[in-house]
């Protein structure tokens, strides 16, 4: 490599890592918040959550619909997705 394109490198690493110091504080979490998300609340704490076309839901009663009607795990589900194989000349 020639000097003007090692000059080039070196200016935008210091660069790139300049912004990322400038912006970490910005983007950090307090320490605070971080013990706060650590800890656990019971589901009638949490607020109602507006789904959009079907209301304002409580969690409790998303979590009961939840143990009521779990997520498919079944073969057929794994069947509806396309297998992609890769494929020679």
């Amino acid at each position: 490599m020639d000097r003007i394109s090692l000059i080039f490198c070196a200016f935008s690493l210091i660069v790139a890592l300049g912004l990322a110091a400038l912006g970490y504080p910005y983007a950090a979490l307090s320490v605070e918040k971080v013990m706060r998300t650590n800890e656990s609340v019971d589901a009638e704490i949490i607020p109602d959550i507006d789904l959009g076309d079907f209301g304002i839901v409580s969690v409790s009663d998303l979590l009961d619909y939840f143990i009521e009607n779990p997520p498919v795990t079944s073969e057929s589900a794994e069947e509806s997705v396309r297998k992609v194989r890769i494929q020679g000349c």
